[in-house]
């Protein structure tokens, strides 16, 4: 119970403190905390869940931070985004995304804006991350100098990076 609430506690405090800019002319920086997910039919696999506010797991508290700079383009309307963010996800294993976008602002009405942007948002799980280095390290024993990973080959490692390695 105790560990409950303070874990809904923190739920809280991270939705009302979500984001705090520096600087707000040509450029931004800020830093935003966030961490709840919500699985609408629960989650089949709610026991692997530590941090579940519920017993099915439909409501789940996920920390993580993102650093967002922003650069603006034209005035305050067009801008260029980049975003870099690490959490922990359901299971509380590690993950991360990073996010490279142009945004448009399109309606503005007093302190209310809002935008729109398209840009490519690359994830990694800590599945993810242990896949790719387990890969590396398999190519590396068998002393090939192309890592392969699915259909996507890095050729030619350097050889001060085989050293370090080897």
């Amino acid at each position: 119970m105790r560990k409950r609430r303070k874990t809904l506690s923190i739920a809280i405090v991270m939705m009302f403190f979500t984001s705090f800019p520096i600087f707000a002319h040509d450029f931004s920086f800020g830093v935003k905390l966030f961490g709840l997910s919500i699985h609408p039919k629960g989650a089949p696999n709610y026991r692997l869940f530590p941090w579940r506010l519920d017993s099915e797991g439909i409501v789940v508290f996920n920390p993580g931070v993102t650093l967002n700079f922003e650069y603006f383009v034209w005035r305050d309307i067009i801008s260029i985004k980049v975003v870099q963010g690490l959490y922990g996800d359901c299971a509380m294993q590690f993950a991360g995304f990073s996010h490279l976008g142009f945004r448009l602002r399109f309606l503005k009405i007093a302190r209310f804006s809002m935008n729109i942007g398209i840009g490519p948002t690359f994830y990694i799980s800590g599945v993810g991350i242990n896949y790719l280095i387990m890969t590396l390290l398999q190519n590396l024993i068998r002393g090939e100098q192309t890592v392969r990973i699915g259909n996507i080959s890095f050729i030619g490692m350097p050889a001060k990076l085989r050293r370090i390695l080897m």
